[in-house]
């Protein structure tokens, strides 16, 4: 049980890293939509060709940025949800800055944590603090005892 605050602080830092990755994909595919997008005639049939093209659109910028398919979200759950969406007026170009700064934090910043985190569990390793002490069932006067050694 006292191992579970330190379970709670990795499955929250995976989560956090899960969702930068995600984040990063995300503004990828929307600035690539947006670009593609004509100025102005035509919008409503390169929007349809746009969101059928999809797998073909995310296998681009998987090859052109490095990121893993994995990575990217479901094509048929993607394509339901830009059917809601203007891409001209909605989304915005990709900023190089914000990825470069996704980046960054995601080679150095992560890696610290993690490194905290493990510091953390090796002290509280060798300060013993897991090992629960001093329970009320270790002293002789408690009804649980009685017949303990040989079953009931």
């Amino acid at each position: 049980l006292r191992m579970l605050p330190n379970n709670s602080v990795l499955r929250k830092v995976n989560d956090f890293v899960r969702r930068c990755r995600l984040a990063k994909v995300h503004a990828y595919i929307i600035s690539r939509l947006k670009n593609q997008m004509p100025a102005i005639m035509g919008k409503d049939s390169k929007k349809k060709e746009l969101i059928s093209g999809l797998p073909t659109l995310f296998e681009q910028i998987s090859r052109q940025t490095g990121i893993p398919m994995a990575d990217f979200p479901d094509v048929p759950k993607m394509q339901k949800k830009l059917q809601e969406y203007d891409f001209s007026r909605d989304f915005s170009a990709l900023k190089p800055r914000l990825i470069a700064e996704i980046d960054v934090m995601m080679l150095n910043t992560v890696p610290e944590l993690m490194n905290m985190i493990q510091t953390e569990q090796k002290q509280n390793v060798e300060l013993k603090v897991d090992k629960v002490e001093g329970s009320r069932f270790q002293t002789q006067n408690t009804p649980f005892l009685c017949g303990a050694e040989g079953g009931i």
